[in-house]
């Protein structure tokens, strides 16, 4: 299933328009997708715990938007393609509003801080059925 990019970080990358695979695995990878550069200071995945190794790196986070049952019927099953550019309206608008908020930890001196970034690189996939394969509209990213 196709996704798009979205947020001022993607754009930043030269990501625009449809989701490649290879892109999303190199930033899953902390690689720039399109020279293979490292973004981020710390790749080390693991850490050293007293207890055995322990994941180090948060690779991504998993957002859902889905809208009521009875918008996914109408605009899937009655096919009222109004309603589902609604909801891809209203996703976008709530994305736009994350993005405006999305912090990063700053580690300086010793101590953990958080900063406000103002931009994130975000890879937005629509489905159209549920686990259960029940129309229903989600957009995880």
């Amino acid at each position: 299933m196709a996704g798009q990019w979205f947020g001022l970080g993607a754009g930043r990358l030269n990501l625009a328009g449809a989701v490649g695979e290879s892109q999303f695995v190199a930033l899953c990878d902390n690689r720039h997708p399109t020279d293979d550069r490292k973004l981020t200071q710390r790749t080390n995945l693991f850490r050293r715990d007293p207890d055995g190794s322990a994941e180090n790196r948060r690779i991504f986070y998993d957002f859902t938007f889905s809208p009521p049952k009875s918008v996914s019927v109408v605009g899937l099953v009655g096919e009222d393609r109004g309603v589902l550019a609604a909801h891809e309206r209203a996703v976008r608008v709530a994305l736009g509003e994350f993005e405006a908020f999305a912090p990063t930890r700053v580690r300086k001196g010793g101590e953990n801080g958080v900063r406000r970034t103002g931009n994130v690189v975000a890879a937005s996939f629509t489905h159209e059925t549920s686990r259960a394969l029940d129309p229903r509209r989600l957009i995880p990213w």
